[in-house]
C-alpha cells in the first residue's frame, strides 16, 4: 500500500495534524531503497540487526549488484577467503561438492541417493556386492537408474569373460530399466 504524492507532501511539511503520523504507520511495512530510491515492502530488504528498523538500507536487488560488483573489483580477496573457507570446512565443502555433483550431473539430491542406496540395501543392483556403489544413468538424460558397483557400471563389458554368471544378471537389469523406459517412468518413481 503505496501513499501518493500529496500525503508524503504533507507530512514532511510536518503540516499533518493526526494524532499519529500516517506516513509513518504506512512506512512501517515499507521503506525506501537508498540504492535506487524505490519504495519497497520491508521483504525486499535483508535483515540487519544493527539497524534502526532491523533491516539494510538497500533492497535485495542493490545490494546484490554491489557485491557483484565488489567481487569484481576483488577477485583476489575472494579467492583468497574460499581458499581459506575450504581449508577450514573440509566436510562441509566435500558435501557441497556431492549435492552440486548429484544435482548437475543427476539431477537427484543427497535425499534421493540415500533413498535409492536404502531402497538396494546397500548393495549393486546387478552383483548384489557391498562396495563403493556408482550411479547407473542413462547417458545423455538424467534419468538414474539404480546403483551399481564400479565392476558393474564403468568395467562391466571388459569383465565379462571373468564373471559369466553376471551376464544373466545384467540382461534381466537392462530389461527390467527398458520396460521402465517405456511407460516414461524411472526408477525413483
Amino acid at each position: 500500500m503505496l501513499f501518493d504524492g500529496r500525503l508524503e507532501a504533507l507530512c514532511l511539511l510536518a503540516v499533518c495534524r493526526w494524532p499519529y503520523c500516517v506516513r509513518d504507520v504506512l512506512m512501517a511495512e515499507q521503506k525506501r531503497c537508498g540504492g535506487c530510491g524505490c519504495i519497497k515492502p520491508m521483504a525486499e530488504f535483508y535483515k540487519r540487526r544493527n539497524r534502526k528498523n532491523g533491516h539494510q538500507s538497500r533492497c535485495k536487488t542493490c545490494a546484490h549488484q554491489l557485491r557483484e560488483e565488489w567481487q569484481k573489483q576483488n577477485v583476489d580477496t575472494c579467492n583468497a577467503y574460499a581458499r581459506q573457507w575450504l581449508k577450514s570446512n573440509p566436510e562441509r565443502a566435500r558435501e557441497n561438492r556431492r549435492r552440486g555433483r548429484l544435482k548437475f550431473k543427476y539431477g537427484i539430491s543427497p535425499a534421493d541417493y540415500d533413498h535409492i542406496w536404502a531402497a538396494q540395501d546397500g548393495k549393486c543392483a546387478i552383483c548384489g556386492e557391498r562396495k563403493n556403489l556408482h550411479i547407473d544413468h542413462i547417458h545423455g538424460t538424467k534419468i538414474v537408474r539404480q546403483l551399481l558397483c564400479p565392476d558393474c557400471n564403468a568395467n562391466f563389458i571388459g569383465r565379462l569373460e571373468k564373471y559369466p554368471e553376471r551376464m544373466e544378471k545384467a540382461k534381466a537389469y537392462i530389461a527390467r530399466h527398458a520396460a521402465y523406459a517405456a511407460f516414461g517412468l524411472t526408477s525413483l518413481s
